[in-house]
């Protein structure tokens, strides 16, 4: 039996402390005990100077304390860092040591380590979230997951219908149309309500536009 995953919560908690990881020297490891071993060494660098347990709202210390893992601009006050997902200075500075690690070794790693470093990865994200290996797929963003999930969906067959709304995220409205153009489906857009001060939308008002929908187009294979 699966172990219960890690919630979203959990995930974003041990993210934030992450961030404090030191960079750690060497080639990119090559097998799932390497990465083992990478994510134990990396675990130990993240307490000097960043909180423990979970952060509270109102803790400036603590906040503080994160935020000086992040070298920022000072022009704007940037309220929306899953836009571009701010890389923690530590994060960035190991990004850039493999970077450079890979662009030296070349065809010398990826020939014959890159196989195993792959799968050593994806053992580690995989025990990480309590989940199968063969559950996961690593891209570098979302962005570029949610591509590859529209764009190689299996099950939709022409004149199906794919349903997306006004809403969502513009990249994603253009892989949905792109399955009406290269898959020969109906898709169609939707068109939230717009909500105002005195009727703001709520959850089941959002429920309620989607089993709408969802009755009006009785050949939905597909819902972004």
């Amino acid at each position: 039996m699966r172990k219960q995953p890690v919630t979203r919560r959990q995930f974003l908690g041990r993210g934030i402390a992450a961030a404090g990881a030191i960079s750690i020297g060497g080639a990119l490891p090559a097998n799932a005990r390497e990465w083992e071993e990478y994510s134990a060494r990396f675990d130990r660098s993240i307490s000097d100077g960043l909180p423990t347990g979970p952060l509270r709202p109102n803790d400036e210390t603590a906040w503080k304390a994160v935020a000086k893992n992040y070298s920022v601009t000072n022009k704007i006050t940037n309220l929306e860092n899953g836009y571009w997902g701010i890389m923690a200075t530590p994060v960035l500075a190991e990004y850039q040591r493999l970077t450079e690690f890979i662009n030296k070794e070349n065809t010398s790693f990826a020939r014959p380590r890159w196989s195993d470093t792959y799968r050593g990865l994806r053992d580690t994200v995989a025990s990480f979230l309590n989940v199968s290996p063969n559950e996961i797929t690593l891209t570098r963003g979302a962005t570029e997951a949610l591509q590859a999930l529209i764009g190689g969906y299996n099950k939709l067959r022409a004149g199906d219908t794919v349903l997306y709304a006004d809403l969502d995220y513009s990249e994603m409205k253009n892989a949905m149309r792109w399955l009406e153009l290269r898959r020969g489906v109906k898709a169609v857009k939707l068109t939230f309500p717009e909500p105002t001060i005195d009727r703001p939308l709520q959850e089941a008002d959002i429920l309620r536009f989607y089993d709408t929908a969802l009755s009006a187009n009785q050949g939905t294979k597909l819902l972004l």
